[in-house]
């Protein structure tokens, strides 16, 4: 996963680990999503809660998903999976707000966002295999 950081830029990360820092007050304004191997891009999509509280577009995994060159937040986050990889792999995603709010884990579908859709500082997307 690559998570833009509000003033840092591209910050990678993988399956289970943190993108954007936990508690840095700093928010992430778009993220792009790789699949595990075997994998196809067609078979995950995502899409985030943008700065204005609408979502976005489904989008395939490998593209960007957020705001590009506008600085501005995203609140939420969703992963939706082909039938085909939910047999294959447990997905779930956790996050972090600005407001020090820390979501429980959500599973593939679930919509995870703060409360009062605070600013997300970080994200964390598991594929965990079956």
């Amino acid at each position: 996963m690559i998570a833009h950081i509000q003033a840092i830029g591209d910050l990678r990360s993988v399956s289970g680990r943190w993108a954007g820092r936990p508690g840095s007050g700093l928010w992430i304004e778009g993220v792009t999503i790789h699949p595990p191997d075997g994998v196809a891009a067609d078979q995950i999509h995502y899409q985030v809660v943008l700065h204005d509280r609408r979502e976005s577009p489904w989008t395939a995994v490998g593209a960007f998903a957020g705001s590009c060159g506008q600085a501005q937040p995203i609140r939420g986050f969703r992963l939706s999976r082909h039938s085909d990889i939910a047999a294959r792999y447990a997905c779930s995603c956790k996050a972090t707000f600005i407001d020090g709010t820390q979501s429980s884990p959500h599973d593939a579908d679930d919509l995870c966002v703060a409360p009062d859709t605070m600013p997300m500082e970080s994200l964390r997307v598991m594929f965990v295999p079956r």
